[in-house]
């Protein structure tokens, strides 16, 4: 019968029984766990509300074979861990996540997709390989370069990028405080459509108003070669075409953004970039 509860399987089913009664169908023998009804469609106050019931659930056991692990922690115990269980003797934690969030893997962590960004306020829209300054005027916000060596250059946007950091939506409140509170209050009271639909809110705000820049790595990065020819090689400097780099000839500490992986003879155009602050 088909699982309504967190147990153990029998396998999966390959094929529907849309039928009542008893009958046949073709299955995949495969024992392990369910961990109980999806939860993807519930609305995010009911999944905020959501807690761990027991003390641990495990899935797939076996010598030898890997362990996806849930226990009923708090704080700096691991919350989340995923082990391969041995043969003779202890699991080996592969990774682990504990009630803080923090994140602990044996080995490394590989994407695949370059660049290591960070989500920044900006003050106009921008898109993916636009060259960003810090502006004077409004400490911690971004803007597009417009001035040639910019010292105050910045980074490279880059939607893309394989290691995203301070994607945090709950930093719409720079721009709409009302909106977070309003959200706040919903999930307070136990609103859960509207609390979901704030959210969506907040989310739209979030990427019209943060922009993850790039700070290493290899991203896009639009480039103007108007004010000399780009090589592979060439050191690139903010341009006065907004939010284009240009060759850098002979640059002053703090205005190299990048180092060109791609030429670019004559015009604008979109070069491949290892992002270097220097």
């Amino acid at each position: 019968m088909a699982m309504d509860a967190a147990g153990k399987t029998l396998g999966m089913a390959l094929k529907d029984w849309n039928a009542t009664g008893k009958g046949k169908i073709l299955a995949l023998v495969q024992p392990g766990w369910h961990g109980g009804p999806s939860e993807a469609k519930k609305p995010y106050a009911e999944l905020l509300e959501t807690e761990v019931q027991g003390t641990e659930a495990k899935i797939a056991p076996g010598a030898g074979r890997v362990q996806f692990v849930l226990h009923d922690v708090e704080d700096e115990e691991p919350a989340f861990s995923i082990a391969l269980e041995g043969k003779t003797g202890p699991s080996e934690v592969l990774m682990s996540i504990d009630g803080n969030g923090e994140l602990a893997v044996k080995g490394g962590i590989g994407t695949r997709q370059a660049g290591l960004a960070e989500c920044h306020p900006v003050l106009e829209p921008v898109e993916t390989g636009d060259v960003l300054v810090a502006d004077a005027q409004s400490p911690g916000w971004m803007r597009k370069c417009s001035i040639q060596a910019d010292p105050a250059v910045v980074g490279i946007v880059a939607d893309n990028a394989g290691i995203v950091m301070a994607r945090n939506i709950f930093n719409v409140e720079q721009v709409a405080p009302g909106l977070v509170a309003d959200f706040k209050l919903a999930l307070a009271a136990g609103n859960a459509e509207e609390s979901e639909n704030l959210w969506l809110e907040m989310e739209i705000a979030f990427l019209q108003n943060f922009a993850p820049v790039a700070l290493a790595g290899t991203v896009p990065c639009k480039a103007d070669a108007s004010y000399g020819e780009i090589g592979v090689g060439d050191l690139l400097c903010a341009s006065p075409t907004p939010g284009h780099a240009m060759r850098a000839e002979s640059p002053l500490p703090g205005t190299v953004v990048a180092k060109a992986l791609e030429p670019l003879q004559e015009g604008k155009g979109v070069i491949l970039v290892l992002v270097m602050m220097r």
